[in-house]
């Protein structure tokens, strides 16, 4: 986590792409398609399991 604070800088805040809420050392990525645009996402781990549940739905 460390690596992307010097990358984002150490005042940023990086924030979950489903909740918004800061993520801390709990993250996942993953390739999602939000608000139509295909990439590479952070995430939280209970959040991906929203995700998951969501798409198995549809």
């Amino acid at each position: 986590m460390s690596l992307l604070k010097d990358i984002f800088g150490r005042k940023k805040q990086i924030k979950c792409a489903v909740c918004g809420e800061a993520i801390q050392n709990d993250f996942k990525t993953k390739y999602l398609k939000l608000n139509g645009c295909f990439g590479l996402y952070m995430l939280h781990y209970e959040c991906d399991k929203k995700v998951k549940k969501m798409e198995a739905e549809l």
